[in-house]
């Protein structure tokens, strides 16, 4: 089968991520470390790639970095094939170590470039190799916290994703520290999980989404139903957990006071808007969907299809749905106010 294309433009930002082959350790000791940072480093000089955050781990890492050029892929190549070439020779053992492809994710919306921010700093805490993120000598975490970040690594563009003006003098490490030292929830690494598996290289309308009401998140799930023909081709934009919980929610509070046939009317309500805000906030397949909503999965793809129609020709329906997307990405990304709280 035919690898898919990695499409990218000069400057788009990416989060990339591998792993060595089968768990196997790709950093062994602190050499190690040291040399991929260096090959970062070089690969920074010769103005191939750009870095606004890294995280190495044990056995896998995480960038968050641009191609000047729009050709990611090159240095990535160079780093990856250097940094094997390396391992290769110190241990004398020829095999592979990372495992193929890395994986990308284009990243095109503020939102999700702060949380990833937050994710490559808190990845080690998560980890438990780590109390808090500054403390890990590993991550770019530790050089934005004590506010002298090398010149390798792209602090000017942290500054004006946080909302400052970059003066190429001082970096602004109180700022960072109240933007990414909120706690990761759950939901927020399922989604990042999520989009990696699901690299659409749409535009990514999270920073619109998150200030919308919910009469325009209807308006906008609506527009993509009818341009998608059946499928599910954007990127996640909520955690499965946010859709469920807001689904139920908005359920319970329909519930009150009904009768019992208004009672199974609401259920299957539920079922439909489960199934519905399932594939496209999360973006999971009929077979998932059908397996978190407890039915067949012919019953999954009936039910997505009822959410298509209903969307169409019932306004009460369409309006309950604008509501339960709003509660979905606030479940998702509880702080996104422009700071944390």
């Amino acid at each position: 089968m035919p690898r898919r294309p990695r499409l990218d433009r000069p400057n788009r930002w990416h989060h990339l991520m591998n792993r060595g082959t089968g768990g196997q350790v790709l950093f062994a000791d602190r050499a190690d470390f040291r040399r991929f940072q260096a090959l970062l480093a070089c690969a920074h000089r010769r103005g191939e790639i750009r870095i606004a955050a890294y995280c190495l781990m044990q056995t896998h890492f995480h960038l968050l970095a641009r191609s000047p050029d729009g050709r990611i892929s090159f240095p990535m190549m160079r780093i990856q094939n250097a940094y094997v070439h390396y391992r290769n020779r110190r241990s004398g053992y020829p095999g592979a170590l990372v495992s193929g492809r890395y994986r990308s994710k284009p990243v095109t919306s503020w939102m999700y470039f702060r949380t990833l921010l937050r994710y490559h700093d808190l990845n080690p805490v998560k980890a438990g190799l780590s109390r808090q993120p500054w403390a890990y000598a590993y991550g770019s975490a530790i050089r934005y916290y004590g506010g002298r970040p090398p010149l390798w690594l792209d602090a000017d563009a942290v500054v004006r994703h946080l909302g400052g003006e970059p003066d190429g003098r001082t970096f602004p490490a109180e700022k960072y520290r109240k933007a990414c030292a909120s706690p990761l929830l759950a939901s927020e690494v399922e989604l990042i999980e999520r989009r990696l598996s699901h690299p659409h290289e749409a535009e990514d309308q999270l920073d619109q989404l998150m200030n919308a009401p919910p009469p325009y998140l209807a308006r906008w799930m609506a527009g993509k139903i009818r341009r998608a023909g059946g499928k599910s081709p954007w990127s996640p934009i909520a955690s499965v957990a946010a859709v469920l919980s807001a689904v139920g929610s908005a359920h319970g509070q329909a519930a009150l006071g009904q009768d019992t046939a208004s009672f199974d009317r609401a259920s299957r309500d539920v079922r439909i808007a489960s199934v519905g805000l399932l594939r496209s906030l999360a973006c999971l397949g009929v077979d998932e969907c059908a397996h978190r909503v407890g039915v067949h999965r012919s019953t999954a793809a009936r039910l997505a299809r009822e959410h298509e129609r209903r969307m169409r020709v019932d306004g009460e329906y369409f309006e309950r749905v604008g509501e339960m997307i709003r509660g979905a990405l606030d479940a998702t990304f509880p702080v996104f106010d422009g700071e944390t709280t």
